[in-house]
């Protein structure tokens, strides 16, 4: 379960992240230094009507129409990666349990293959006729 919740935080993280950085850069003003432009812009009036335009325009509020939709999917996907975390911490206790019983059942680490199909006559039969039809390769 370490591991799933290391890997859920990191996406959580990247995320909160994410939002941080583009709720700070939605918060900067960007100024125009106008007094800058009218000393070195020489024609007359050119700044003052850039400036007038400039000032006419509507503040843009800078919005998307995804954020409701990627924050609930973000949500959905936190849930089912920590579903998908208990699943396979389940799994790997079942797979644990199993890995022992085959140890305790066989000592496979010391048995060698001549053991194995004199102790499974079915195996060395299929085997026999795999080689007889030429079946290199079956699964």
């Amino acid at each position: 379960m370490v591991f799933v919740s290391l890997e859920v935080d990191s996406l959580r993280s990247m995320y909160f992240d994410m939002k941080n950085k583009q709720s700070v850069e939605s918060k900067k003003e960007l100024s125009i230094d106008w007094a800058m432009w009218e000393s070195s812009i020489q024609r007359p009036g050119l700044v003052a009507a850039f400036k007038a335009a400039h000032e006419s325009l509507p503040v843009m509020k800078c919005e998307s129409p995804f954020t409701a939709d990627l924050e609930s999917g973000f949500a959905e996907l936190i849930i089912e990666a920590e579903a998908a975390g208990v699943e396979s911490e389940k799994a790997i206790i079942d797979l644990e349990e199993k890995l022992v019983q085959l140890k305790a059942a066989s000592d496979w680490e010391n048995m060698t293959f001549e053991e194995q199909l004199t102790e499974n006559p079915t195996i060395k039969r299929e085997i026999a006729q795999d080689l007889e039809n030429h079946k290199w390769f079956t699964v």
